[in-house]
């Protein structure tokens, strides 16, 4: 049960940090006007 709910956390974390990886690149597209 432990390990599930870590890697729960885990797959969270690396969701979180893609999202916000690939919302800051949409960003900073569209400032750039690339």
């Amino acid at each position: 049960m432990h390990t599930t709910t870590r890697r729960l956390i885990s797959w969270t974390g690396i969701g979180v940090v893609g999202m916000t990886a690939m919302a800051g690149y949409g960003l900073s597209c569209g400032v750039l006007g690339i």
